[in-house]
């Protein structure tokens, strides 16, 4: 082998190497991504079945069935509290959504391709390089749509969630105000 190939050679598995511990931090940030959102959806739940037993319960007993209470404020602490469990509720479909199946995370390089390539007597190392140096830019682009298309789905989740929770204060606020004699 030249010394130019040895060169090449050397280039090119460092290369390698450098692009497949970008992928795999590409790997870990994916799993970071997807236990936040996991991690949203339980949050977001226990949020959403605390808010429609207690709160719920709260408006039924202290302030629709409540005779003193104006109608005003029925109405008004009543749609306070549709909208928080509206928010809450959008919030917890954006974080499921993030987990739908649209694309795929890809491998780099994928067992089948590493397969073909060990299989094949006839291609040299320098083009086991040069191939997988080809293909894993793609994947990694791939990949990298993949995971920010997740993170905007739970950025939208999370707006949704603090909407939520601001009229969920607000109800805790005005109900309290309202029970004031």
């Amino acid at each position: 082998m030249s010394d130019d190939n040895e060169e090449t050679l050397k280039k090119d598995k460092l290369l390698v190497e450098l692009m497949l511990h970008t992928y795999d931090e590409e790997v870990n940030r994916n799993e970071l991504i997807d236990n936040k959102n996991s991690q949203m959806i339980v949050l977001t739940g226990a949020m959403l079945t605390l808010q429609a037993t207690l709160f719920t319960n709260l408006l039924a007993q202290k302030v629709l069935f409540n005779a003193q209470m104006t109608n005003s404020w029925k109405i008004l602490l009543s749609g306070i509290m549709l909208c928080s469990l509206g928010g809450i509720m959008l919030a917890l479909f954006q974080f499921i959504k993030s987990f739908e199946f649209k694309k795929s995370f890809k491998q780099a390089p994928n067992p089948p391709f590493l397969l073909k390539m060990h299989n094949d007597d006839k291609v040299a190392i320098e083009d086991v390089f040069d191939k997988i140096l080809n293909r894993l830019p793609k994947t990694m682009n791939n990949n990298r749509e993949l995971m920010a298309e997740k993170v905007h789905i739970g950025d939208v989740g999370f707006k949704y969630l603090k909407c939520g929770s601001v009229f969920s204060l607000i109800f805790v606020i005005l109900f309290l105000v309202s029970m004031i004699p």
